[in-house]
């Protein structure tokens, strides 16, 4: 709802796709806007869906490139909290990173009963791993489309919103999606969630208000 708020009332009317991925969900909003006004033409996502499962994907490789490298010298019975952390730590670190460069080095040194971890890891092999997310982000566009009566050239305006939208591979499937479309980057996630619930609760009150004189009347 926030982009709206500085949207002027003689423009033409858009249909927007707000592609909002957070850290927990992944939600897909279509939406006609008209002098100001929003009517939501339909909705979609995946809820289970957020920028933590790359995280989880890139721990569970690295503990397995872990065990790899020292399975004749390791008896791996008891993976303790404090390893799990460290590398869920760097997991992230790691996602960060190769949305700018296209590979990631360093050493968790002693990592587990004094051994290092040497961690090698490229862009693609990242976006590999991440291969069936990719696909489900795909046919849920599809499939919010379709829920609205849409084609893909309808849409006028792509809104990316969240902490995920910043990994390029993200971008260049939504972006191929919609034939080259450009996407607008422009929206700070924080302010579309402050001033959205700024609106609805605004909207309540009025809400409230046109009851409460109904009632006196």
């Amino acid at each position: 709802m926030a982009y709206g708020l500085d949207r002027k009332e003689d423009e033409l009317p858009k249909t927007v796709l707000v592609f909002d991925f957070g850290d927990r969900t992944f939600d897909l909003s279509i939406l006609k806007i008209n002098k100001g006004l929003f009517e939501v033409l339909s909705t979609g996502g995946d809820n289970h869906l957020g920028g933590i499962e790359f995280d989880n994907r890139l721990t569970c490789y690295l503990l397995k490139e872990f065990r790899s490298m020292y399975r004749n010298e390791i008896k791996f019975d008891n993976i303790t909290n404090g390893l799990k952390r460290r590398l869920k730590s760097k997991s992230e670190q790691i996602k960060k990173s190769l949305s700018k460069e296209n590979e990631f080095n360093d050493i968790l040194s002693s990592l587990y009963e004094d051994k290092d971890l040497e961690i090698k890891i490229t862009r693609s092999k990242f976006e590999e791993l991440n291969e069936d997310i990719f696909k489900r982000i795909i046919t849920l566009m599809e499939e919010t489309l379709k829920k609205a009566n849409l084609k893909k050239d309808e849409i006028d305006e792509i809104i990316m919103v969240g902490g995920s939208t910043n990994i390029p591979k993200i971008q260049d499937i939504v972006q191929e999606f919609f034939h080259g479309k450009k996407l607008n980057n422009s929206i700070n996630p924080y302010e579309t969630v402050a001033s959205g619930a700024a609106i609805f609760t605004s909207t309540l009150s009025e809400n409230k208000s046109i009851k409460k004189k109904k009632n006196k009347k």
